[in-house]
């Protein structure tokens, strides 16, 4: 039961699924999926997936890893894709294709990542990746738009008032239980839920808490000022 031995099955585990994938996408040709991101201790991470498609022309998406880098710059991107590459034993030649974020160190036309990339496998051809385009058409249509800048503000101040105070929620929690003691054919919708800061084409989950829980949260409003 030590943490370590657990923690030596995990990374076993870990080692044996890893292998098994690298061992299904190394016959075929992939893409790069990859982002620079800080992790929780607020250090630089680089994810690493890859997109492939067997024989029978079924896509997959795999991510294959986390890889601690010093900085973000091209050049330090670039050498950790490269370190990863050569450790799972897949060859660059076999690279088609290359998906980024739109930031200047993953697609610069001078010396970004995908031109980096493209230096070692010209086939491997880069591109914006598609959900990154859509969440910042989405921003920037709601920046234009004084109704949906509303709604957003408006919604996220519901949700900070709520999710971020344990007693708010712990309460909110209890007013439902309450209304579905009342009525049990009521099929009562979860709580409110936290607007996603980057993934923007999924807050609409968090606007069809709100007025689906409406009559809740003004209970809620109703008994915390009291």
């Amino acid at each position: 039961m030590s943490h370590d031995i657990q923690n030596e099955i995990c990374s076993i585990m870990a080692n044996h699924l890893l292998r098994q994938l690298v061992k299904d996408i190394s016959p075929n040709f992939f893409s790069l999926l990859c982002d620079e991101f800080t992790d929780i201790a607020n250090k630089d991470q680089l994810t690493f997936s890859l997109r492939w498609v067997n024989d029978d022309l079924q896509a997959f998406e795999d991510f294959l890893g986390f890889y601690g880098v010093p900085n973000i710059s091209a050049n330090t991107i670039v050498s950790a894709i490269k370190d990863a590459c050569v450790r799972l034993a897949l060859p660059l030649d076999k690279c088609r294709g290359q998906s980024y974020n739109g930031a200047s160190n993953m697609l610069g036309k001078d010396s970004g990542v995908a031109k980096q990339i493209c230096g070692i496998q010209p086939r491997a051809h880069p591109t914006h990746c598609h959900a990154h385009s859509l969440n910042l058409s989405v921003k920037d249509m709601t920046t234009n738009s004084k109704l949906m800048e509303d709604a957003l503000d408006t919604a996220r101040e519901i949700v900070i008032l709520i999710k971020y105070s344990p007693k708010r929620e712990g309460i909110l929690g209890d007013i439902k239980d309450n209304l579905e003691m009342e009525d049990h054919e009521y099929e009562q919708p979860a709580g409110v839920t936290r607007l996603s800061k980057t993934r923007w084409t999924v807050r609409a989950i968090c606007f069809e808490r709100i007025p689906s829980n409406y009559n809740e949260i003004m209970e809620l409003w109703r008994v915390t000022l009291k």
